[in-house]
């Protein structure tokens, strides 16, 4: 865990944070969307009217977090504004001049390229005809149980549940369905990208193919800690 200036986290900031309510009684997790950014203060928006964060007294003490490439980013904060409207509620919060990012070691990855097809899930009423990384072919970096890093010609659609086929060559495909948690641009050309993806199989028998694929990349790649 490392400490870092609330300055060097904003300029990171993506478009949806997570809010963690600090009272004892009164456990919460939501996630927000980020409306403004100046100062040491923050204008967030997106829990609805009717909820439990809607009673929150000015004053109450939160943490704002969200996850980055190397890790999670966190810092504390104060809920100094509230309003409410029957399209949802708003928040303005100062926070802490300095935070922190966790490293999560949840699992081993295992560094492999394989090709994986980015594809819009069939019952997805946002799929646009214009989102023209759906249905291209991008290449693994890693992979883990819980998530795989993928290269790919275009940026990812964010904030959308996506679906993945990973062709590990000569034994099935495997079909995941997950959520870009990170994503930054390689400059190797118009629109690269590197992502990082949470990931889970669509249904028990890809979880099986999954977990084979796994075992078998743990004789032949070397694996080590890290995100995913």
């Amino acid at each position: 865990m490392a400490r870092h200036t609330c300055e060097s986290l904003l300029a990171r900031l993506p478009e949806k944070v997570s809010v963690e309510v600090l009272r004892e009684d009164f456990p919460a997790r939501y996630s927000c969307r980020v409306l403004a950014a100046r100062g040491t203060f923050l204008c967030l928006e997106g829990m609805e009217v009717g909820e439990r964060p809607y009673c929150l007294p000015l004053g109450s003490r939160v943490r704002l977090g969200f996850a980055l490439r190397e890790g999670w980013g966190e810092w504390e904060a104060e809920i100094i504004a509230w309003s409410a409207s029957p399209e949802g509620s708003q928040m303005m919060v100062r926070y802490s001049p300095t935070g922190v990012i966790i490293q999560r070691r949840r699992h081993l990855r295992f560094g492999r390229r394989l090709p994986v097809v980015c594809l819009a899930p069939l019952k997805d009423a946002q799929a646009r005809a214009g989102d023209s990384v759906l249905g291209t072919t991008g290449e693994t970096r890693n992979l883990s149980r819980s998530g795989m890093c993928v290269h790919f010609p275009f940026p990812l659609p964010k904030g959308r549940k996506l679906a993945f086929r990973l062709l590990p060559g000569a034994v099935s495909p495997v079909r995941l369905k997950g959520e870009v948690i990170w994503q930054e641009s390689l400059g190797e050309g118009p629109g690269e990208c590197l992502a990082g993806i949470d990931v889970v199989p669509v249904s028990a028998l890809q979880e099986k193919h999954y977990r084979a694929l796994l075992a078998r990349l743990s004789r032949t790649s070397p694996p080590r800690r890290g995100l995913g």
